[in-house]
């Protein structure tokens, strides 16, 4: 990858310098992540990368540098940078520097775990692992602001126990599997419930309950499974479906009139309907519940 000059990516305050006192130790190599920070979330998927090795006593052997990023190579004093990545190596007073990023960038909410082993000539061998956290897709909902509903959707049934595994089973198949673990999944689970709640005028009987506003309902949550899907995963779960909504009448929480609704929407043969029915439910029973 060219048009990646040293000074572009910051190294120019590292060439012909000491290298700070507190980044050496006595004896084995010091690995350093300089950028990101270990530890660090959202951080963009584009981050170019700055690593630093050093040595106090300046023996640090560079055939010994071996960097891997999620188990794939980044790079190797033989090899250099894999293919995949675009960096630069630059020798300082009493070690070396590495910049690079990759190629295709990371993928939003990907975790990164960066390994570096390094040894000097006596020798003597250091390893080190860095972790950090690529930044959500800004396209998508992130569940870092929830609704008070939603904080209550992904709390267990105390009172309608019936509707229990109606709950956990949307809370489990509302999103796709991911190759890498959803943060706020519940949350984001309890966004596409609303979501399927509101989609039908079922939502006039939840209305009456709790407000929930146009942007809400609106924005994406790019995990969302299809419908189709969450349908064929509720099949199981009708007849709790219908034991509660017996429930619910019995206590006098829902009119006679919406009875036959609800009643018709869990029999329909379209399966948004079905799913919205059992998103209704959800959300009805936490208006309801303490």
């Amino acid at each position: 990858m060219g048009g990646w000059g040293l000074e572009q990516w910051g190294l120019e305050p590292w060439a012909g310098c000491e290298v700070p006192e507190e980044l050496l130790g006595t004896d084995a190599p010091v690995i350093t992540l300089l950028n990101p920070t270990s530890g660090a979330t959202g951080v963009s998927p584009g981050e170019v990368v700055t690593l630093s090795i050093l040595d106090a006593n300046s023996n640090l052997d560079p055939a010994s540098v071996v960097v891997t990023a999620n188990g794939e190579p980044v790079y190797s004093f033989a090899a250099g940078f894999d293919p995949a990545y675009a960096g630069t190596s630059t020798s300082v007073s009493q070690g070396v520097v590495l910049q690079f990023l990759r190629n295709q960038r990371w993928a939003y909410g990907q975790s990164v775990i960066l390994r570096v082993e390094a040894a000097d000539t006596d020798p003597t061998t250091t390893q080190r692992v860095f972790r950090w956290t690529i930044q959500d897709d800004p396209r998508c909902y992130t569940a870092i602001d929830p609704e008070p509903i939603e904080r209550k959707i992904i709390l267990p049934n105390s009172v309608y126990i019936r509707g229990e595994r109606i709950r956990q089973q949307l809370i489990r198949v509302s999103l796709r599997e991911q190759p890498v673990s959803i943060r706020n999944r519940d949350l984001k689970a309890a966004r596409v419930i609303l979501q399927m709640a509101w989609a039908t005028e079922l939502r006039t009987l939840l209305n009456q309950r709790v407000t929930v506003e146009p942007d809400v309902l609106a924005v994406t949550v790019c995990e969302r499974e299809r419908d189709l899907t969450i349908s064929n995963a509720l099949r199981p779960y009708h007849a709790d479906a219908k034991a509660l909504i017996e429930e619910l009448f019995s206590r006098g929480a829902v009119p006679q009139h919406y009875i036959r609704t609800l009643s018709d929407y869990l029999s329909s043969n379209r399966y948004p309907y079905q799913v919205s029915l059992m998103a209704t439910l959800v959300v009805l029973v936490k208006t309801l519940e303490p």
